[in-house]
């Protein structure tokens, strides 16, 4: 499997802390049920795929919807 990312341009960082640029990226999907945009992703220990952030584990979001 091969990911690629892409550095993107965007005007409004209102979304992002400071001045980081934003990276968008392709992965396999544990998402099983409609979720939220915004919602923070974590990988899943057991299935590698990005599902929900559980809330629980600190440092372990590795990006969002």
């Amino acid at each position: 499997m091969t990911f690629k990312t892409i550095t993107q341009q965007r005007d409004e960082n209102r979304i992002f802390a400071g001045n980081d640029p934003a990276y968008t990226t392709t992965g396999a999907s544990g998402i099983t049920a409609a979720t939220p945009v915004l919602t923070p992703l974590m990988l899943d220990d057991a299935t590698g795929k990005l599902v929900a952030w559980d809330g629980q584990k600190a440092g372990t979001a590795v990006g969002v919807l």
